[in-house]
Parts: structure tokens; C-alpha cells; sequence
């Protein structure tokens, strides 16, 4: 089974907002009202970096290569690309890397 994480990037101070887990309990800390909370995916990349909801990542896919914005669809998570919606389990963790997100490099959404 995969663990629950997530982490909170404030839309209106443009910063990650640090969080704690407990009893299965999650708290954010934060004055903002504005926030975006994602989800980890479960998975992590060629790097060990675990890799996020609206994540930018560069992959290989069969004769694919790639930068896409990692997204939840369809109850799994992926990236849509020329070829249609790729499963994220479907690439090799060795063939995936995070070069960002979708909130601090804008320029690399998708």
C-alpha cells in the first residue's frame, strides 16, 4: 500500500507551506486562506525525488520522450501526451525525472 502524503504551496505568497503528520491526522500551517494541497503520487523518480501531483517531469516512454505535468485522472495519475493518457506505473522509475512543478516553474506547465 502507499503512503499518504501530501504538501501545501501557497497561491497567494508563492512558497511551500511546511507540514506535519500525525495520527493520521494532517495539519497545515498557515495564515494564507489561498492554498493548493497536492498529493503524493507514491511513486518516486530515477533520483529518489518523490514525485507529486503537478509535477513537471521529463520521461521516456517506447520511442516517447517527454516533459509533462503529472496529473490525477481517472483514478490513477499520468501524464497526457501525444500518445494519449500515460499511467505513471507505467513508466520505469529509471526513466522518469522531476525537473519541477507546476507552481514554481510556470514556465514548465503543461
Amino acid at each position: 500500500m502507499r503512503e499518504i502524503k501530501f504538501k501545501a504551496w501557497s497561491l497567494s505568497c508563492n512558497y511551500w507551506i511546511s507540514t506535519e503528520t500525525a495520527n493520521q491526522k494532517i495539519k497545515f500551517y498557515a495564515k494564507e486562506v489561498e492554498v493548493a494541497i497536492i498529493q503524493y503520487t507514491g511513486l518516486n523518480d530515477k533520483n529518489g525525488t518523490e514525485i507529486y501531483n503537478s509535477d513537471i517531469c521529463r520521461f521516456k516512454h517506447g520511442e516517447l520522450e517527454d516533459t509533462k505535468e503529472c496529473h490525477y485522472v481517472r483514478g490513477c495519475y499520468g501524464f497526457n501526451t501525444s500518445l494519449g493518457f500515460i499511467r505513471l506505473g507505467e513508466i520505469q522509475s529509471w526513466d522518469i525525472e522531476v525537473v519541477g512543478n507546476a507552481y514554481e516553474k510556470k514556465e514548465l506547465s503543461f
